[in-house]
């Protein structure tokens, strides 16, 4: 009873320094991928958002001054029109900048994206192809 007490005692000293040794390991190597390449995905995160955030704004005062008063339709009418299309902009601008975000952070962690543009572009074609067959009937 001893003897396995010591021996399981002598293996989990083992196994911590083993554990110890990959950790230290990882965060060698941790630490200046961080510095670089998460500084890069932060740096592209923030940037996106800031961008979002302007962008916003311009696109409401763009739709506010482009969308055309008609006397054939009440101004709560105008109003509606004005916040769907700004309501479309928007949500368009947010997808394609957190497309945009994603792809540029699985490049900078290292992942090829050239595959993945290109199905997409073969998705997209599909789908506009498909599209257009059913809006022709």
């Amino acid at each position: 009873m001893q003897r396995w007490f010591i021996t399981a005692l002598l293996q989990k000293d083992y196994y911590m320094e083993k554990v110890k040794e990959h950790l230290s390991k990882w965060s060698e190597q941790l630490l200046p991928w961080l510095l670089t390449h998460g500084l890069k995905i932060v740096l592209i995160t923030v940037g996106a958002y800031i961008f979002y955030k302007v962008a916003q704004v311009f696109i409401e005062k763009g739709i506010r001054v482009a969308v055309v008063r008609s006397h054939f339709s009440s101004a709560a009418a105008e109003k509606k029109r004005e916040d769907t299309l700004i309501r479309i902009f928007i949500t368009t601008l947010r997808v394609v900048l957190i497309i945009l975000v994603i792809l540029m952070a699985l490049q900078e962690i290292g992942v090829k994206i050239g595959p993945i543009l290109a199905g997409a572009g073969i998705v997209g074609l599909a789908f506009g192809l498909v599209a257009s067959t059913l809006s022709a009937m």
